[in-house]
């Protein structure tokens, strides 16, 4: 019986050629497949590829910095926000549809790979050598996620994990797929990472995945509409400027205004987006003498969530960071000092539900330490947030104190927890 060839391989002839066909073929396979990546190159920023389609660009953020670009590959639809910072000595592959979020680090000796469907939220921290999530499987749970001011320190986190907020997870370790490592836990064991009777970590639910899916989805978006609002005119996407609108969750460009004034200042070095309504003039945020009420690397951005509202500023260190789920927004009142690294996060909860665009509210005169996180929360007047604490979907009564490196859950209501921080995220003898 003759074999039954393909054209191709019967014209290819004997044996040897049958062989140097099959090669060729497979290197037109893997030339494609490397065609579908990008290195954020000069000429590949903000948009990467630079004359990919909207629907399919990476945006990066002007901002963001990135070390030794000819090392790093990103694939479609990944978003990178401001002031990320990759510059891990190793090589750093991005998979489809990851984000990496406002103050995000990836560093450290060695390769990082995060896979698809990787969302690093707002200040998490990745030190290489490390994995997180995978190539993704159509039909399966994909999406990984480490969440604000968290570590993944030289570990592993497989697809179909999280790691909550202001959490660490120790060389070695693997994360495993359904697991969900809680706020605050340090793990450095593999028992820590798989026994659910040690306390550290929960089975994932359907309502987290769900949540996984709703960022997956407005980071997607923010790829695509980003590269539109910097194709429309390329300064769109610097200093204090637009939103970018266009979407389900935020459908109208929106400036911010300051004292009243709407303002657009491409030339800024903070990123200010969107509906932001600030009481203080550009004076106060441009001041660079020994009065700096306003640092630098800040980003406030109501490209999501809107409307936010802030009221005179104390202080705001570097590396402060607001934001909001959609259909969410902040008010946050006068003379709050906001510390280095610390973050203000809107979305719904228990404490929010009842405000108007379930507004994450922080009371006149409060103090956010450094490393310190407010989510979906309420505080009264004159609160006082230690370095490295999470206050989460809690009601705080005017002048209450969190000590630092605290985890306070839904304080108010119901389902009540309080505990310590397991880790030092960076606060000193003397925390702020």
């Amino acid at each position: 019986m003759t074999p039954c060839l393909s054209p191709l391989a019967r014209d290819a002839g004997t044996p040897s050629r049958i062989r140097q066909w099959l090669l060729g073929a497979l290197g037109l396979l893997a030339s494609g497949a490397a065609l579908a990546l990008c290195s954020p190159s000069a000429s590949n920023r903000p948009v990467c590829p630079a004359a990919a389609v909207a629907e399919t660009a990476s945006f990066i953020d002007p901002t963001a910095s990135i070390a030794s670009a000819q090392r790093v590959t990103l694939d479609k639809q990944v978003y990178i926000g401001p002031f990320a910072t990759i510059s891990a000595s190793g090589t750093v592959s991005i998979g489809k549809k990851t984000n990496l979020q406002d103050s995000v680090g990836v560093t450290g000796s060695g390769a990082v790979t995060l896979g698809d469907e990787v969302i690093l939220a707002h200040g998490a921290q990745v030190r290489a050598p490390a994995k997180v999530g995978r190539k993704a499987v159509v039909g399966e749970h994909n999406a990984a996620f480490v969440g604000f001011n968290s570590l993944i320190d030289r570990a592993t986190v497989e697809h179909d994990a999280m790691v909550l907020h202001l959490a660490r997870v120790a060389p070695g370790i693997v994360v495993k797929h359904g697991k969900v490592v809680l706020s605050g836990k340090n793990i450095t064991t593999q028992a820590e990472a798989d026994n659910v009777a040690l306390g550290k970590v929960v089975p994932i639910t359907e309502a987290l995945r769900e949540f996984m899916e709703g960022v997956l989805h407005v980071n997607e978006t923010f790829a695509r509409e980003y590269t539109q609002l910097f194709r429309d005119n390329a300064s769109n996407v610097r200093g204090i400027n637009y939103d970018p609108g266009r979407s389900d969750f935020n459908p109208l460009r929106d400036l911010p205004t300051l004292a009243g004034v709407a303002t657009r200042d491409p030339s800024h070095r903070n990123r200010i987006i969107g509906d932001v309504s600030l009481a203080d003039a550009r004076d106060v945020l441009n001041a660079d003498d020994d009065e700096v009420v306003v640092g630098s690397f800040i980003s406030l951005r109501a490209d999501e969530g809107e409307p936010f509202h802030v009221g005179h500023i104390a202080r705001m260190l570097d590396r402060t960071t607001f934001h909001a789920l959609e259909h969410t927004g902040l008010h946050l009142h006068d003379h709050v000092s906001y510390g280095f690294r610390s973050l203000v996060h809107g979305g719904q909860s228990a404490a929010t539900q009842n405000n108007p665009h379930f507004n994450t509210v922080v009371g006149d005169g409060t103090r956010i330490g450094d490393h310190a996180v407010v989510f979906r929360s309420v505080l009264g007047a004159g609160v006082s947030i230690g370095c490295g604490s999470l206050v989460d979907g809690s009601t705080l009564p005017a002048g209450t104190v969190v000590p630092a490196r605290t985890i306070v859950v839904n304080f108010g209501h119901a389902n009540a927890s309080t505990y310590a921080v397991e880790w030092n995220p960076g606060c000193s003898t003397v925390a702020r």
